[in-house]
């Protein structure tokens, strides 16, 4: 009686070798490429406003040194305003709970409420308490 192992011939064990060797590089690749669209996702998300290429502060230098006219800033401002807005709406908590007080989503949504009061023309200060 043959042993069913003995009978495996030296090419049939170098196939699988080699099968087995490609099966790593797919998962290897695949693990490479899946770090790479999580960084990417990550960085996408930690900028939602520079998604339009200037923040508010940047249009209104550009509008101050005439290099926007006053129908170019308020189509551009009008533009940074909706896209904080949206950000701000996919970085809200579910509703019910809060953000901690200092986490990095309640910084930014401060950040965004300011700058869309700002450009509404309310004084941050005042609608904040702050003086």
């Amino acid at each position: 009686m043959n042993c069913g192992l003995a009978e495996v011939s030296s090419g049939t064990i170098a196939g699988l070798i080699v099968s087995l060797v490609g099966v790593l590089i797919v998962l290897v690749l695949g693990m490479v490429a899946a770090a790479r669209l999580k960084r990417r996702l990550r960085q996408d998300d930690a900028q939602p406003a520079a998604a339009s290429g200037f923040t508010l502060s940047d249009l209104r230098q550009m509008h101050r040194a005439g290099q926007l006219t006053d129908a170019e800033f308020e189509r551009a401002r009008e533009k940074v305003v909706a896209a904080a807005k949206k950000a701000a709406e996919r970085a809200a908590p579910p509703p019910g709970t809060a953000p901690e007080k200092d986490s990095a989503d309640a910084i930014r949504l401060r950040r965004l409420a300011r700058d869309a009061q700002i450009d509404e023309g309310a004084d941050p200060d005042e609608t904040s308490g702050r003086r």
